[in-house]
């Protein structure tokens, strides 16, 4: 609230305190869509709120339709028409019974995922978000399957299984710094990406960077900027 910090936007911060307060009113209609969602399974598909974080908490609870994107996997794959493994959609199970007993489902968890679980990998070691929609799918696309195949290919072997804990470990560690470069270079290489890599790259940059930014070009520049080539 303090202003220094030239990321963000004082305004904003306090809509997104406001936000957060408010989206506790809608707790009610999470209930209603819930139930909903067990005889209209689109509406239990979880979205990704962060191109609107300040309204998306309240939004996200509203029983009616809206445009968010859906919130993909970084561990586990469906089949698309062609074939083809693509991250999965990640949905609320059985969203009815959980209302009613306050029991949570989960989807069955492949290999990896139970092996990830298992050595206690924490979820910012597989899959560390970007908070850009758009990035953060893309690399998905790459690092889901890589995951849920290859990784799984792995820890069944019986050379894997034969290692102690700690080497278990290890080779996991290896593998998914491996994958997840794979994942970044198809990113990087993708023309239609570069407004949101040029977002992604400013958004990141520590305090006194931005403000020699903001210093020569002025504060609203790297912003506007950034309007005039990410269309909403």
């Amino acid at each position: 609230m303090s202003g220094e910090n030239p990321k963000y936007n004082t305004s904003d911060v306090a809509k997104e305190f406001a936000t957060k307060i408010l989206s506790g009113f809608a707790v009610p209609l999470q209930t209603f869509k819930d139930f909903a969602g067990s005889f209209y399974p689109e509406m239990s598909v979880v979205k990704d709120t962060s191109q609107e974080p300040l309204v998306g908490e309240f939004k996200k609870r509203l029983p009616i339709p809206n445009d968010y994107p859906p919130l993909l996997s970084a561990t586990s794959v469906e089949y698309n028409e062609q074939g083809l493994p693509v991250p999965r959609v990640i949905k609320r199970e059985k969203p009815g019974i959980r209302q009613l007993t306050g029991l949570k489902f989960q989807a069955n968890k492949n290999p990896a995922e139970k092996e990830l679980d298992r050595l206690q990998f924490l979820p910012n070691e597989v899959f560390r978000r970007t908070k850009i929609p758009e990035l953060d799918a893309a690399l998905k696309q790459v690092l889901a399957p890589k995951i849920a195949i290859g990784l799984s290919a792995i820890v069944e072997s019986p050379g894997y299984q034969s290692l102690n804990e700690q080497t278990k470990v290890v080779l996991i560690k290896r593998a998914l710094t491996k994958f997840k470069k794979e994942a970044s270079d198809a990113v990087k290489n993708n023309k239609d990406l570069a407004p949101y890599l040029l977002k992604y790259e400013i958004e990141k940059m520590g305090k006194d960077q931005r403000r020699l930014i903001d210093s020569y070009l002025g504060k609203d520049f790297v912003n506007n900027l950034l309007k005039t080539y990410i269309k909403k």
